[in-house]
């Protein structure tokens, strides 16, 4: 027997020996600094995720997290294939040549099909390309057998976010170990389990605030566990309405951590049915979490707030300025999500936010058709509590409408906050106002779907002047521009309209309007044109009372008096 095949018997059997990490009778313990030992451990891009014996024996029975990395196309017929890759391996070369031995293969950031001189050429060396799954794909490192990726896997993308995980077959197996997913920086940004081993889908620290994670479970309910300052692990389930907004929080008591470290493997047991866990979120206990600011905002001391259900004249140039102040950071979610949009729930007959009949996304921006020559790409922000997915949109300039098909209008994530970003947009100026004077570029529209339209509050961060004769046509202002509530696509009730200089413009479509002035008391009630809103011509009224309904804050004037006053184009020299 050769020197090198008793090194190999010797290698085999000490693998045979090694011990598996079970979690089968694992102790979990009910410390509270279990989840930051557990996150410590698997925030660590450094640290390998053991396999467990169950894991093992789970891989040969089912296809729980089964996604493909790439399948190899010996004859390069499919038209993504491609041959511009490099392949290096600590593996002896033998022909016919196969991906073999611990290896990474390579991808540029362009694709080099033409380049037949380059270091990407490895396609052409072993006859044979490949599909990638994911266009964004940089670099795969693992073991690769007979052309097959298997064990542990590392994929690095060229938006220098990379994952970590385990692959079968060329396809990544959460069901080994959980996968798990670091931004630019290393800093792990979630991981998600297998159904075949865990009723939790994924789990994710809030970056912003210390001691709080989010758990996804696999049956649409959403947890959040605190760490109290004085070390306190507290449970509640909420409601998520985008990635950092959560609404109808309750405290949860009777709950478990299920942990094992050294597999990263995390399950969560809480003892009340899943159908009275959604029954609590409706009751007039507990409250509405901003996870951005830590905010937590009661139901019972809700109607003690500003934003009031009844009508009031107390300060109401200080509350309308303080509203408006909540409403104009993109950044931030603002107060009114605690409010129910009467219709906020998608109907069956709309088919949740996307309609599955009719996949397709489509979103009015008529601000762009007042734009002389609109030189944009439009790009839609998905935000969950799962994180945010970017999808680029078609937009049609005559129509003035962007579009987007959606490819999984199954995904849970739609129910989510959508950000609508004008990219390149021209002429872009800094604000220097009162209302809207947040610290932020972002231009577009914030809101949610319903059968792929916008439905419920919506925000437009898209300032144009209102300029009847054009000649500031082609400049953009970022700021809040329009709020207001958004019926399956149409505009609905009252809404506000922010100006350049830091006027209003409040009322319903086809009805007088009302401009205030930045002052938040003074107003001109009259007509505006329809089609860029210009003044036309009103007499003066005063801010008198306001309330808030459905989150959308509503004005009572003063009786109009004194002259008609209207609009008069401004002397050009």
């Amino acid at each position: 027997m050769s020197q090198r095949l008793q090194c190999l018997i010797l290698l085999l059997v000490l693998f045979s020996c090694a011990p598996f990490n079970s979690t089968e009778n694992v102790d979990y313990p009910s410390s509270s600094t279990i989840m930051s030992e557990w996150h410590e451990f698997v925030s660590d891009p450094n640290k390998i995720c053991q396999p467990t014996k169950s894991s093992v024996e789970t891989l040969a029975k089912d296809n729980f997290g089964d996604l493909l990395i790439f399948e190899v196309d010996p004859g390069c017929r499919n038209q993504r294939s491609r041959w511009d890759y490099r392949f290096k391996t600590n593996a002896r070369l033998k022909r016919p040549l196969v991906f073999q031995g611990w290896g990474t293969m390579t991808f540029p950031v362009k694709v080099e099909r033409d380049n037949f001189a380059g270091e990407y050429v490895f396609g052409i060396k072993y006859g044979k390309c490949i599909v990638l799954a994911d266009d964004n794909i940089k670099s795969v490192s693992g073991r690769f057998v007979d052309d097959s990726l298997d064990g542990g896997v590392e994929i690095a993308f060229h938006n220098s976010t990379t994952l970590r995980g385990w692959a079968e077959r060329n396809h990544l197996k959460s069901t080994v170990v959980p996968t798990r997913i670091f931004d630019e920086n290393g800093v792990l940004e979630r991981i998600h389990m297998s159904a075949g081993t865990s009723q939790v889908e994924r789990v994710q620290r809030v970056a912003e605030l210390e001691g709080v994670y989010v758990v996804q479970m696999r049956n649409d309910v959403t947890y959040v566990t605190e760490t109290s300052a004085a070390g306190d692990n507290n449970m509640y389930v909420c409601t998520p309405i985008s990635r950092l907004l959560l609404r109808d929080c309750n405290k949860i008591d009777d709950f478990k951590p299920a942990i094992d470290i050294p597999s990263c493997r995390f399950d969560l047991k809480v003892r009340q049915s899943t159908h009275a866990l959604k029954a609590t979120v409706d009751t007039e206990d507990g409250f509405h979490w901003n996870l951005g600011t830590g905010d937590k905002l009661w139901k019972s001391s809700h109607k003690e707030s500003i934003f009031t259900f009844e009508w009031t004249d107390v300060e109401p140039e200080a509350k309308l300025r303080e509203w408006l102040s909540a409403i104009s950071d993109p950044n931030q979610g603002p107060p009114f999500w605690s409010e129910v949009f009467f219709n906020s729930s998608c109907s069956k007959e709309s088919n949740g936010p996307i309609d599955k009949a009719n996949p397709i996304v489509e979103v009015d921006l008529p601000e762009l058709r007042s734009i002389a020559a609109p030189q944009v790409e439009v790009t839609l922000e998905r935000h969950f509590i799962t994180g945010v997915d970017e999808f680029p949109m078609d937009y049609d300039e005559e129509r003035g409408v962007a579009g987007l098909f959606v490819r999984d209008p199954d995904n849970p994530a739609w129910q989510g906050e959508i950000k609508i970003q004008l990219i390149n947009h021209v002429k872009l100026r800094k604000k220097n106002d009162v209302v809207g004077s947040h610290d932020s570029d972002f231009v577009g529209i914030i809101g949610r779907l319903c059968g792929g339209r916008l439905h419920g509050h919506v925000q437009r961060f898209i300032r144009i002047l209102m300029d009847p004769c054009g000649y500031c046509g082609e400049e953009v202002y970022p700021g809040l521009s329009h709020f207001g509530l958004y019926d399956l696509g149409k505009p609905i009730g009252p809404s506000w309209r922010a100006t350049v200089g830091g006027g209003l413009v409040y009322g319903k479509d086809g009805e007088d309007l009302a401009f205030v002035y930045p002052d938040m008391r003074t107003a001109i009630f009259g007509q505006f044109t329809t089609e860029r809103g210009t003044f036309v011509r009103g007499r003066e009224a005063e801010v008198a009372r306001l309330r808030s309904v459905q989150g959308i804050l509503e004005i009572e004037f003063t009786e109009p008096e004194g002259p008609y006053v209207r609009h008069s184009l401004p002397a050009i020299s």
